[in-house]
């Protein structure tokens, strides 16, 4: 299992479906935001996640006050499973939201960064 890109720019590192398994490709029935694995994690945590259709994805980090410590991802996705890595090395430990916004879609989850 490999992976490609950089973790710099926004602290994610975008994961190719193509390159986690030999499967057949197929279409999600619907959207999700999966849980996060690891939780708690340090510093990094795996954001998976299915869309339906193609569109344009977001998914930020939001503090326990609820303000936006960090933009994840934000570009546009062909329908599918996607895999970001978070990299929190920046942030204290702490919990923080998950947030993902995919047009008519739009789900958090939790996750604890313990240093």
């Amino acid at each position: 299992t490999g992976y490609s890109g950089t973790a710099p720019i926004g602290g994610y590192i975008a994961v190719c479906p193509e390159q986690l398994s030999n499967t057949k490709t197929y279409l999600p029935s619907g959207y999700k935001l999966n849980s996060l694995y690891p939780n708690p994690f340090n510093p990094t945590t795996t954001i998976s996640y299915y869309i339906l259709n193609s569109g344009h994805v977001m998914i930020e980090a939001y503090d326990i006050r609820g303000r936006l410590v960090d933009e994840i991802i934000s570009k546009f996705h062909t329908p599918g499973y996607h895999l970001v890595r978070w990299d929190a090395s920046l942030y204290p430990s702490g919990v923080y939201f998950i947030s993902m916004d995919a047009g008519i879609f739009q789900a958090t989850r939790k996750v604890l960064l313990i240093k």
